[in-house]
């Protein structure tokens, strides 16, 4: 985990390569919301539809939906949407670092490193309320009900509004997750298991 989300959060980042990763896919930073492996049905690229539509219809900010990975037929052929296919880690983490926010509103996901990456690049993170995602993303990401698309718009307007502090505050909640802290967490299981 520690070296995955370092290199998501820029350590070593040169923003002419986001820049030119930015500028291969035809997005502008801060103006797109991007839904990572957001191809498959399952992880709601409608809901994110409605709620940036919805947030458009009030005045906000019109937002690109990028998509990364395989693309199923029935997702395929959404409107308003550029689909970038599979990403190097690189790519993905110029994506992660540049967007206006991240979306992950699948209801059921597993862990939820996605959630984590976002916060470590410091983006904001909508997760779905209840979801593996808002447990990880804890304080730190943005619930939303993906079932309503003003829940949604709100989200994205929230993140829109978002601050230097809520980006510290991200970053520092992903610092937490290291390698050496989920052995210690599993160890600490075990022992309790085995007395």
């Amino acid at each position: 985990l520690d070296a995955s989300l370092a290199g998501i959060a820029g350590a070593s980042a040169s923003l002419t390569s986001d820049g030119d990763v930015l500028r291969r896919h035809g997005i502008a930073r801060g103006r797109y919301v991007l839904s990572a492996g957001g191809g498959r049905a399952k992880k709601r690229l409608d809901a994110l539809q409605r709620g940036a539509i919805e947030l458009g219809r009030r005045g906000g900010a019109n937002l690109v939906l990028v998509v990364t990975g395989p693309v199923e037929d029935r997702v395929g052929s959404a409107g308003g949407a550029v689909f970038v296919g599979d990403v190097t880690d690189e790519e993905l983490a110029a994506l992660y670092r540049n967007a206006a926010a991240v979306a992950l509103l699948a209801r059921s996901e597993g862990f939820g490193l996605p959630a984590l990456e976002a916060c470590a690049a410091g983006t904001p993170v909508l997760v779905t309320q209840g979801s593996a995602q808002a447990e990880v993303a804890g304080n730190a990401g943005i619930p939303v009900d993906p079932d309503e698309p003003a829940s949604v718009a709100d989200g994205l307007a929230r993140a829109l509004a978002d601050s230097t502090n809520d980006r510290r505050i991200r970053i520092e909640h992903a610092a937490q997750f290291t390698w050496d802290r989920s052995a210690e967490l599993v160890e600490q299981v075990w022992l309790e298991l085995g007395a």
